[in-house]
């Protein structure tokens, strides 16, 4: 074991998720084994309220992989609640979240990685474009952006819930109280120092 090297926790929410668990593993997997600046990982596998068969998926996934941690939430907490929960359950320094469908490029995990090491405790992962996604999610997804400007709120455009957080602004994390929370814009209260991969 290197002692210079940190340990990784990912996130992965799920939520009747059962069609895509075993690429996803797979993807994720193989990207993590030729990462060769972490220590130990574990992939932390969020279930909130699944009524499909996603919780068995994922209990024979971890019956071959010891690096596999199950929260199973007995409701559907939301998506933000499934990501926070993944977030405070998580047990190594680098912490990342990502969508079970891998919408966005998990290939970009080796890069979030090295900017923590160069010191950045967050690291946001930015969509290039969507293209892939129709006129209307386009549309409404700017205008959500301008309407959260008008607010006052601080956001990335495009940034959705793919980043990397160190343990320490997670703990930090929970001291917000907020029941409904929009954790893109809270995280960026955690700290005015972070860096975008794209």
């Amino acid at each position: 074991m290197k002692t210079d090297f940190k340990n990784l926790s990912i996130v992965i929410p799920c939520f009747n998720e059962e069609e895509v668990l075993h690429s996803t593993y797979t993807e994720l997997k193989n990207i993590i084994n030729v990462i060769s600046n972490i220590n130990k990982h574990q992939f932390v596998f969020v279930n909130n309220g699944s009524t499909d068969k996603t919780l068995d998926v994922l209990i024979s996934l971890k019956e071959n992989d010891n690096n596999i941690k199950i929260l199973d939430l007995r409701n559907n907490y939301g998506y933000q609640g499934s990501i926070t929960a993944g977030l405070y359950n998580s047990d190594y320094e680098m912490i990342i979240s990502i969508d079970a469908d891998l919408q966005d490029d998990p290939g970009k995990i080796q890069e979030m990685i090295n900017h923590y090491y160069d010191g950045f405790e967050m690291v946001l992962g930015v969509r290039k474009n969507r293209s892939v996604d129709s006129f209307f999610k386009r549309f409404f997804t700017l205008s959500f952006y301008n309407f959260l400007s008008i607010l006052g709120v601080k956001t990335v455009y495009n940034h959705g819930d793919f980043r990397l957080l160190s343990n320490n602004l997670v703990e930090d994390l929970k001291t917000y109280n907020e029941k409904n929370r929009y954790l893109r814009g809270i995280i960026l209260k955690l700290d005015n120092k972070y860096k975008c991969v794209y």
